[in-house]
């Protein structure tokens, strides 16, 4: 095996871990999984790296070809030694030895949390206000911030939790979307900071339902309390969910954490209903008090 050909063995194998690594990040197999393919291809590298120097009859020819082969093990066994780690900080059900859950950030697609498909809205127009103008045009459907933290066409953003009375209306929001925003909590929130979401009847449609939850599409089983979900509301100017920094009211109150990744989730409860929309486009409003 000559320099050329262990160098295209080196790439193929680059390949074959970024490519199962992205296949886990997407939710297509699990930690576990992305762990066994790893070692089982660095420890096929190390065999093949010994025997390219067996098969060279005394060893290597050149000093130099003695420290690449010398240079590729150690990169294969320190990749073995992460895999292994990474291995042993999970737990069989998937968590972390702290408790963070690798498979609550996938964020799925569709997902089926009544068993009727949902597809992850990524980009909307955005409103703002009961006259549904301005128009921020092609916003990413991924950050609060891209959304509550505007409330006109033009103004600069306002990092979370954004701006107070913000009032957008997600205009390609679809009989089967969902989004999921993610933010992150202050490590030192203001004593006393917290807000609620209105269903708006400015926006008439179908009822809403939201969570704030710890997983990306997830109304469920990442939930901080019972109180961060808040389902079948109508579009009536009735409240949705109300966050706050505090141990209190866990059934009525979402319960937030400080330093802590969380997601704001909303879908059209029933899509298959046709009050105040008879078409394939239901925009979706949860106005910020």
């Amino acid at each position: 095996m000559n320099d050329t050909d262990r160098s295209k063995l080196g790439l193929a194998i680059l390949v074959i871990v970024l490519a199962t690594l992205l296949r886990w990040q997407g939710g297509l197999i699990d930690g576990a999984q992305w762990v066994a393919v790893v070692s089982a291809t660095t420890w096929a590298f190390m065999v093949g790296q010994v025997g390219a120097i067996v098969a060279q009859g005394y060893a290597v020819q050149t000093a130099a070809k003695a420290v690449a082969i010398a240079k590729g093990v150690a990169a294969a066994g320190l990749l073995l030694i992460s895999a292994t780690a990474f291995a042993q900080q999970l737990e069989p059900n998937g968590l972390f030895s702290d408790g963070f859950d690798v498979n609550a950030w996938a964020c799925s697609d569709p997902i089926a949390p009544d068993g009727v498909p949902r597809t992850r809205l990524v980009l909307s127009d955005v409103d703002y206000s009961a006259q549904h103008w301005p128009v921020r045009y092609r916003v990413a459907m991924t950050e609060w911030d891209n959304v509550w933290g505007h409330n006109s066409a033009t103004d600069a953003v306002t990092p979370w939790p954004g701006v107070a009375g913000s009032a957008p209306t997600l205009r390609w929001f679809r009989r089967t979307s969902y989004v999921a925003l993610h933010f992150r909590t202050p490590v030192d929130p203001f004593p006393g900071l917290a807000s609620r979401f209105v269903a708006p009847s400015a926006n008439a449609g179908p009822n809403l339902t939201m969570a704030i939850s710890r997983g990306c599409g997830d109304f469920r089983l990442y939930l901080p309390t019972p109180g961060c979900l808040a389902e079948n509301v109508p579009t009536a100017d009735v409240p949705m969910v109300y966050w706050q920094f505090a141990d209190t009211s866990p059934a009525t109150a979402c319960n937030l954490q400080p330093d802590t990744d969380y997601f704001v989730n909303i879908m059209q409860t029933d899509p298959t209903s046709t009050l105040e929309c008879t078409t394939v486009l239901c925009p979706a409003a949860a106005w910020r008090n």
